[in-house]
C-alpha cells in the first residue's frame, strides 16, 4: 500500500492503485522453452495455481511462472538452470532435477497434504528468529509462503484486466456511522493492487512508520514484504484458532520479535488466515504496534483479502488501511507530571483521537487472458419510497449523506445506490412534489450495508395530507375543500417584499331558518415568504377563486382561477410590476 500521512493534529487521506500496465520480462532468444504439466499424485488431476521456479546450481531463482487451469506451464529456460521447484499451498514442495536434453514436456506429480491443516492443533509453541523448531508453526508458515508466492507470480505472469473501486471513508471516533465517503471506479490491466512503498529490508530496519516535522507516514506490508527473509528474522510466529469471523480457518499469527532495540519502532502484528479444507489464503489482518493509546484502541492497522478463481489464480480482492488522526490535549512541549520526557509513544497521555480514516480498494470484476472471469457480488442499497397506503412517491430525492450522492425515484418510487463500500450510512429522502411552494416531506434512515449484499430499503414519508394539515394549521378547512400552494414573483424584480395574498370565493352553507342553502363569500389571507411562497387552505372546488396580491396593503395585482378536485392545486404566479 502507498504510505498514508497523518499529521498531528491534522488528517490522513488516500490509498490508490499501484501504477498500471504489466511489463513483460524480455527473455533471450537463445533460451530454451520448457513446457510441462503439474498434477496431483494421488488422483492424477491437474494442479492449477502451482508456482514453477527455475533454480540455478546455487539455488537462486532464475525464472518462474504459474500453472494454468489445466496444470500446464511454459517458461524460458536459461542456460544456468539446474532444477525446478514446484510449490502449491496444500501440497508438499517438489524439486525436479533438469537433465539435458529436454525434449518432451516435463511432468511433475505433487503430493497433497490434506491432513496437515485439518488436524493441526493450536498450542503455545512460538517460532522466533534463531529457533530450530520445525513444528506446526513452521509448517503453516511454509504453506502461507506458498500461497503468497502464488499471488505474486500470478500478477506478474498472468495479469488480469480488472475493474476496481478505490475508496476513502471517514468516521468520528467511537461511531460506526460513515461521515464522508469518496469512491472512484477504474478499469485497467495491473500487476498489483497496491504498493508497499519500501523494501522489506527497509521496514525491518526503520519500522512501518516514518515521522518528521510534516507529520507521520504509515506503510503496510504486501505479499512481497511477507515473503522476504527480513520479515521472518524480525517476527515471531504461532498458530491461532478460528473465531466467529474465521470459521473453518486456521491462523498464523505474527508479532515483532522481542529485543533487538525494536521496542520503539512502529511494527506490525497480525494473523494470516488459511482455509483448512481447500486449502487457500483467505485474509491478512494486522495492527500497528508501539503507537499512542488513542490509535491502538481505535485499531489502527489494515485488512487484506485473497480470492482464488477457477484457473488457480490467487489475487488480492480487497484491501483497507485504517488510521487515526489525533490532536493534542495540551501543548506538545509540556512534560508529564514526573518531570521526565516520554520515551515511548504508548506512554503519552496528551493526545486524543479526532477522526478515523479508512482508505482502500476492492476488485469488482476481473478477466484473465485464458477467458476466466470473476465478478464480485454487488454491495449497495436498493429500495422504494412510499407514503401511507403503500403508494409510491415518484421524483423523490434520495441522498446518501456520506458522499452527497443524490438519486431520484422513478414512477414506481424505486431508487438504487450502488456500488457501495460496506458500512453504516445515513439516507435522507425528500419528496419534492411541492418543494417549490412548501418545504419538502423528509425522512431519515440509518442503514447497515454488509458486504456482498444489496439492502432492500423501504422508506416511508408522511402523507401529503399531513404536511398540508401542518401548513394549514389554524385555518378553516371545510369537508370537501382543497388547498392552494403557490409561488409569486415579479418579472425582472424577484420576490415582492412585505407581500400578502388574499383569496376570495363563493361558499355555500346551510341556513338555520330552513332554507336549503345560502351563498356567502369566504376569504383567507396568506403571507408571502422570502421565497415567494404562499398557501391558502379550505378553498372551494371548481368555483371561481379571486387572488389579490398586495404590498403593504396596496393592491399590486389580481387574478381568478378554479381549484381542482385534488389534494392541492399549485400555481406559479408571475406578475409584471406596475
Amino acid at each position: 500500500m502507498e504510505p498514508r500521512r497523518t499529521i498531528l493534529p491534522s488528517r490522513s487521506f488516500a490509498l490508490g492503485l499501484a501504477g498500471a500496465a504489466f511489463i513483460a520480462s524480455v527473455q533471450s532468444l537463445a533460451a530454451q522453452q520448457l513446457r510441462g504439466v503439474v498434477s496431483d499424485s494421488s488422483v492424477g488431476v491437474p494442479v492449477p495455481g502451482a508456482v514453477v521456479s527455475v533454480l540455478d546450481s546455487a539455488g537462486a531463482t532464475a525464472g518462474r511462472t504459474i500453472t494454468d487451469g489445466t496444470g500446464q506451464f511454459a517458461l524460458a529456460l536459461p542456460s544456468r538452470a539446474a532444477r525446478l521447484r514446484v510449490t502449491r499451498i496444500g501440497y508438499q514442495p517438489r524439486d525436479v532435477e533438469l537433465a539435458a536434453p529436454l525434449g518432451s514436456p516435463i511432468r511433475v506429480a505433487m503430493t497433497r497434504l490434506p491432513a496437515m491443516l485439518t488436524t493441526m492443533r493450536v498450542s503455545g509453541r512460538e517460532l522466533c528468529p534463531g529457533s530450530d523448531d520445525r513444528g506446526p508453526a513452521f509448517q503453516l508458515w511454509e504453506q502461507a509462503r506458498a500461497g503468497l508466492l502464488a499471488a505474486v507470480v500470478a500478477r506478474q505472469s498472468n495479469p488480469a484486466r480488472a475493474t476496481t473501486m478505490t475508496f476513502k471513508k471517514q468516521f468520528d471516533p467511537g461511531s460506526p456511522l460513515v461521515r464522508h465517503l469518496e469512491t472512484k471506479v477504474t478499469t485497467a490491466e495491473t500487476t498489483r493492487p497496491f504498493i508497499a512503498s519500501a523494501t522489506a529490508a527497509e521496514f525491518a530496519r526503520r519500522g512501518y512508520m516514518s515521522e518528521d516535522a510534516g507529520g507521520r507516514m504509515f506503510y503496510a506490508p504486501d505479499a512481497d514484504v511477507l515473503l522476504d527473509e527480513s520479515f521472518v528474522t524480525t517476527h515471531c510466529f504461532h498458530l491461532a484458532s478460528d473465531d466467529a469471523e474465521h470459521q473453518g480457518q486456521i491462523g498464523l499469527a505474527f508479532s515483532p520479535a522481542p529485543g533487538r532495540g525494536r521496542d520503539t519502532l512502529v511494527d506490525v502484528r497480525g494473523v494470516i488466515w488459511i482455509d483448512r479444507a481447500t486449502p487457500a489464503l483467505r485474509s491478512l489482518d494486522f495492527l500497528y504496534t508501539a503507537l499512542e493509546q488513542p490509535a491502538t484502541s481505535s485499531n489502527a492497522g489494515g485488512h487484506i483479502e485473497f480470492r482464488t478463481v477457477s484457473n488457480g489464480i490467487s489475487f488480492i480482492e480487497q484491501w483497507v488501511l485504517r488510521l487515526v488522526a489525533m490532536e493534542n490535549i495540551r501543548s506538545m512541549t509540556s512534560k508529564p507530571s514526573n518531570g521526565f520526557a516520554v520515551r515511548r509513544r504508548e506512554d503519552r497521555r496528551d493526545l486524543r483521537a479526532v477522526q478515523i480514516d479508512e482508505t482502500g480498494g476492492q476488485v469488482l470484476a476481473a478477466k484473465w487472458p485464458d477467458g476466466t472471469s470473476w465478478r464480485a457480488t454487488e454491495t449497495g442499497i436498493s429500495g422504494h419510497v412510499i407514503q401511507a397506503g403503500a403508494n409510491p412517491v415518484a421524483h423523490a430525492l434520495v441522498t446518501l449523506t456520506a458522499r452527497s450522492d443524490t438519486v431520484t425515484t422513478d414512477s414506481t418510487g424505486a431508487f438504487s445506490l450502488m456500488p457501495l463500500v460496506p458500512g453504516r450510512y445515513e439516507v435522507i429522502v425528500a419528496d419534492t412534489a411541492i418543494s417549490a411552494y412548501a418545504r419538502p416531506r423528509r425522512a431519515t434512515v440509518v442503514v447497515d450495508v454488509p458486504r456482498d449484499r444489496v439492502v432492500d430499503l423501504r422508506v416511508v414519508v408522511p402523507p401529503l395530507t399531513d404536511l398540508l394539515a401542518e401548513l394549514c394549521k389554524g385555518q378553516r378547512r371545510p369537508r370537501g375543500s382543497t388547498s392552494i400552494v403557490g409561488r409569486v414573483s415579479l418579472i425582472g424584480s424577484g420576490v415582492p417584499r412585505d407581500a400578502t395574498v388574499l383569496a376570495r370565493w363563493q361558499d355555500f352553507q346551510s341556513l338555520p331558518s330552513g332554507s336549503t342553502v345560502g351563498v356567502t363569500v369566504a376569504e383567507q389571507k396568506s403571507t408571502v415568504d422570502d421565497a415567494g411562497r404562499f398557501i391558502v387552505c379550505g378553498v372551494a372546488i371548481d368555483r371561481p377563486i379571486q387572488l389579490r396580491l398586495s404590498v403593504r396593503d396596496s393592491k399590486l395585482a389580481d387574478t381568478t382561477f378554479s381549484a381542482r378536485n385534488d389534494t392541492f392545486t399549485s400555481i406559479e404566479w408571475r406578475i409584471t410590476p406596475p
